[in-house]
């Protein structure tokens, strides 16, 4: 069912991510350094629509399981360059 997805933003309600929010999923780390696996946070972040992150469009070639390519644009709430992340850190 996720893998049919046919979700244009990558942590939006309709993603994977908004589907483990829906029906609160659980998620295990073995292994992993904290930082570098909660990309959860990001579906957080876009939710609340924080002020260091902006939504940036990413258009490629798309090739479905037909072998099929067409161009297609997807969007991702990316962090800002110049954000300064000891301002946000209390």
């Amino acid at each position: 069912m996720l893998a049919n997805l046919n979700n244009i933003d990558t942590f939006e309600s309709y993603s994977p991510f908004g589907y483990m929010y829906k029906f609160d999923a659980k998620m295990a780390f073995f292994n992993v350094v904290i930082n570098i696996g909660i990309t959860f946070t990001h579906y957080v972040e876009e939710a609340l629509q924080v002020s260091y992150r902006y939504f940036k469009p990413f258009t490629a070639g798309y090739i479905d399981a037909n072998g099929v390519e067409t161009k297609r644009t997807y969007v991702m709430y990316v962090r800002a360059d110049e954000v300064n992340f000891k301002k946000y850190a209390k």
